[in-house]
C-alpha cells in the first residue's frame, strides 16, 4: 500500500489493491484522533488489477497523484485524487508512455509545483526494464505527463527504487537497484521536462527493498535497504545532494538480527527521528519490527528494535507516512495469519517542542489574575524576580 498525508483536509489516505474485490485499486481516508483511527468508505479508483501503487500529495493543487501498473496489460497509469473530509473522489486514469513498466514511485517537487514519477520501463516494447522518469502536472482532476527520459544509457536495468524530494536543493533523488548494486541520480525539473545528473553507485553489494526519506533537520536523505551481501541485514546510507550531484557517507547496518525485508520509513519532524519498519524473517515466524534512527552528519544511530505488529505471525507489506497534525507515524501492515490488513499509529520517543518566539510571548515576573493586566518579560529580556 501507499500512505499519504493530505494537508488540506488534515487526514491521511491509504491506496491499495483490494484482494477481496478483484485486486482493484482502492483508497480509504483515515482520520487520527489520539490513538484512534477512523476510516472513510472504501472507494475504487481503478477497476483493474493494480500493482506497484505509489502516491504523493501535490501542495500546489491540494490533490494527490497516484501512479500504478494496470496488470491487464502491464502498462503504467496515473490518476488524481481529491479528499473532502473523510471522502475521496478521482479523475480519469491516464496512461504513461506506450510500453510496459513497473515499480512506480511518485514524489512531489514543491519548487516546480509538479511531481516526478520514477519507474522501470520496457522501452521499445522489449523485455528489459530501464530506469526512467517523467514530470506529472495536475490541472483540476486531470494529469498530464512530460517526455519520458531515461536516467542512464549504460544498459543497466532498474528493479527496486525510491524517489525523494530534497527540499534544500529543490531536486529529486532517485535511488535504485542497478544490476545488483545501489545507484542514484539527481533529477532536475524544468517545466514539464526532467534532466538527470550523472549517476553514482553507493555500493556494489546486492541491494533491494530500497526506501528513501528526507531529513529536514540535516537537509540530507537517508536510504534504507536490505543488503543481501551482508547477511540480508537492514542497512542505511546518508545521501547529500549538491546541484546535480549526490555524494554518500559509508553504508552501515541499522539492524542486524537477520533477514530484514518489506522496509518502510517516514520522518517525524517533531522529534527529528526516522521511523523504520521491517519484517524480520525468523524462519518459522515473520513479525513486524520498528527502529528509530537519528542522523548526525553522514552517520546514523538507532534504537533497539521493538515489535510493531498485532502479535500474530506472518506480518508483511510496507506502507508508512507521518501525520504532522497528530504528530504520529501511521503504519500499514498485512496480517497473513488472518488474511487482513490493519493500521497502527506510532509516537516517536523524544520531547516535542511547540514553544517558539512567535507563540510564547515571554514570562511574567509574578502571578497575573485572569482579565487583569500585568507585565511580561519578552524574549531576550531579563526576569530579575525569578532565578
Amino acid at each position: 500500500p501507499a500512505l499519504v498525508h493530505d494537508t488540506a483536509s488534515g487526514n491521511n489516505v491509504v491506496f491499495y489493491r483490494d484482494s477481496g474485490n478483484s485486486n482493484y485499486g482502492t483508497a480509504r481516508v483515515i482520520s487520527i484522533s489520539g490513538s484512534t483511527l477512523t476510516f472513510g468508505t472504501a472507494v475504487v479508483f481503478a477497476t483493474v488489477q493494480c500493482d506497484y501503487i505509489s502516491a504523493d500529495y501535490d501542495a500546489s493543487q491540494n490533490k494527490i497523484l497516484i501512479a500504478f501498473r494496470d496488470d491487464t496489460n502491464s502498462q503504467l497509469k496515473g490518476i488524481v485524487g481529491e479528499v473532502s473530509g473523510t471522502s475521496i473522489s478521482f479523475g480519469s486514469a491516464v496512461q504513461i508512455g506506450s510500453y510496459q513498466g513497473y515499480r512506480t514511485k511518485v514524489a512531489y517537487n514543491a519548487a516546480a509545483n509538479a511531481s516526478l514519477i520514477a519507474f522501470s520501463y520496457a522501452e521499445g516494447g522489449g523485455y528489459s526494464n530501464y530506469p526512467y522518469g517523467c514530470v506529472a502536472t495536475i490541472s483540476g482532476t486531470s494529469v498530464s505527463f512530460g517526455t519520458l527520459v531515461r536516467i542512464e544509457s549504460s544498459g543497466a536495468e532498474m528493479s527496486w527504487n525510491t524517489n525523494v524530494y530534497d527540499v534544500a536543493s529543490t531536486k529529486n533523488l532517485v535511488a535504485y537497484k542497478s544490476g545488483s548494486g545501489g545507484r542514484a541520480a539527481v533529477a532536475t525539473i524544468s517545466g514539464t521536462s526532467v534532466s538527470w545528473g550523472t549517476y553514482v553507485d553507493w555500493t556494489t553489494d546486492t541491494t533491494d527493498d530500497i526506501e528513501g526519506v528526507y531529513d529536514s533537520s540535516t537537509s540530507k536523505i537517508a536510504l534504507f535497504y536490505r543488503n543481501n551481501s551482508q547477511s540480508y541485514y537492514l542497512y542505511y546510507v546518508v545521501a547529500t545532494v549538491s546541484g546535480t550531484s549526490v555524494s554518500f557517507g559509508s553504508q552501515a547496518a541499522a539492524e542486524s538480527s537477520g533477514n530484514d525485508y518489506d522496509i518502510a520509513a517516514s520522518f517525524d519532524s517533531s522529534v527529528n527521528k526516522h521511523i523504520v519498519t521491517f519484517t524480520l524473517d525468523g524462519g518459522s515466524d515473520q513479525y513486524r519490527w520498528l527502529v528509530e534512527g537519528t542522523m548526525s552528519g553522514t552517520t546514523m544511530s538507532f534504537t533497539t528494535k521493538v515489535r510493531a505488529d498485532n502479535g500474530n505471525n506472518a506480518n508483511y507489506d510496507e506502507g508508512q507516512c507521518y501525520d504532522p497534525v497528530a504528530k504520529k507515524s501511521l503504519l500499514a501492515i498485512t496480517d497473513n495469519t488472518t488474511t487482513t490488513a490493519y493500521m497502527r499509529t506510532y509516537t516517536a520517543s523524544g520531547n516535542i517542542t511547540n514553544l517558539t518566539a512567535t507563540n510564547l510571548l515571554g514570562i511574567a515576573s509574578g502571578a497575573i489574575s485572569d482579565t487583569a493586566t500585568g507585565t511580561i518579560n519578552t524574549w531576550g529580556s531579563r526576569n530579575e524576580a525569578q532565578t
